[in-house]
């Protein structure tokens, strides 16, 4: 057990050493920049911008149009200063052969992601780990993914995250979390249809697995380029296993949720949903998120996360909380 714990210590010093040199060695990009609806930014060389769209000179991608229904807005950067007159231009040598060229693997994978997010899509994975040794041994890892599509009428989201901590020796979280999210727009209106479940697993709940569906009506409050609010509300059905309140409960859903962009490298995320039983109000439950995502380099999409969840369940077994936080820190990279 001893070595484990030195093992892990290692591992967990050569993590954070890591994490601090990324943070401190990232630079900025002068490129142009076109932000997408989606949050996602594209840099390149703007050549054309009218009412379609804007024509980009992609480093990887080459020329590429992107619609103007799917833009947000265009930086485009000052200028360079001008080339000195008649100054000739280094001698590079001749080009080498097309058969001795070789992409890197990490220029194919941004091409890769470029061409998913022209479609609409979105990925991201992020990590939180940390360590503590002393006269209390603890450690605790959480890992994050959202994979999300946004067209022109339908928005779907799927994440999952997982929470593992120890403390001397002893597993004291362990949760899995998976939820579905699908918006489906109407046509010149600012009302939407939702569909929306999640499993949760929790070896720490009064229950150890628990399935929520739910579906109804959603209305967009706000919707400009850097801010955006939504409500939403309709019935659905909770089932639990292994707890003392097995039995399939009719509920209700209330919630909305925000994201807002003050700048080019920040994003704050909120959702809050409210769900009461309907045959009994005071049995409800209530799930909180909260997520600020800071871009520490928009080169290889690397962004530093804080993240909270909260959770409240009114009626719970006899021993156990009825309130559940959860407050992480780590890296997010987005693909």
């Amino acid at each position: 057990m001893r070595f484990h714990k030195r093992l892990f210590n290692q591992f967990n010093t050569v993590f954070c050493v890591g994490c601090i040199f990324i943070i401190t060695t990232v630079t900025l990009s002068y490129a142009d920049e076109v932000t997408l609806k989606g949050g996602d930014v594209i840099h390149g060389k703007v050549i054309e911008q009218n009412d379609d769209g804007v024509l980009l000179e992609h480093a990887d991608l080459g020329q590429i149009r992107i619609a103007s229904t799917r833009i947000t807005s265009v930086l485009v950067a000052p200028d360079e200063t001008a080339k000195i007159e008649n100054q000739p231009e280094p001698e590079t040598g001749p080009p080498a052969p097309s058969h001795l060229v070789k992409e890197p693997e990490f220029d194919r994978l941004k091409a890769f992601s470029a061409r998913a997010k022209e479609n609409g899509w979105s990925s991201s994975i992020d990590v939180s780990l940390t360590s503590e040794t002393g006269n209390t041994d603890e450690r605790s890892f959480r890992m994050g993914f959202k994979l999300g599509r946004e067209l022109s009428n339908v928005k779907s989201v799927t994440d999952l995250s997982y929470y593992n901590k120890e403390s001397d020796g002893e597993k004291t979280d362990d949760k899995l979390t998976i939820g579905l999210l699908r918006d489906q727009s109407f046509e010149n209106s600012d009302w939407f249809f939702f569909m929306m479940g999640r499993y949760d697993y929790d070896v720490f709940e009064s229950w150890r697995h628990r399935i929520g569906l739910h579906l109804g009506p959603g209305y967009k409050l706000i919707q400009k380029p850097d801010f955006w609010l939504d409500m939403r509300a309709g019935p659905g059905v909770r089932k639990e296993w292994g707890s003392e309140n097995t039995d399939p409960k009719f509920e209700g859903l209330v919630g909305m949720g925000f994201e807002w962009k003050p700048t080019a490298k920040q994003t704050y995320s909120f959702s809050t949903l409210f769900y009461p039983v309907l045959s009994d109000f005071s049995d409800n439950r209530t799930r909180t998120t909260f997520d600020w995502d800071y871009l520490l380099s928009d080169e290889i999409n690397l962004s530093f996360v804080l993240g909270i969840l909260h959770e409240y369940q009114s009626v719970v077994d006899p021993g156990k909380d009825k309130n559940d936080t959860r407050i992480h820190t780590g890296i997010r990279y987005k693909f």
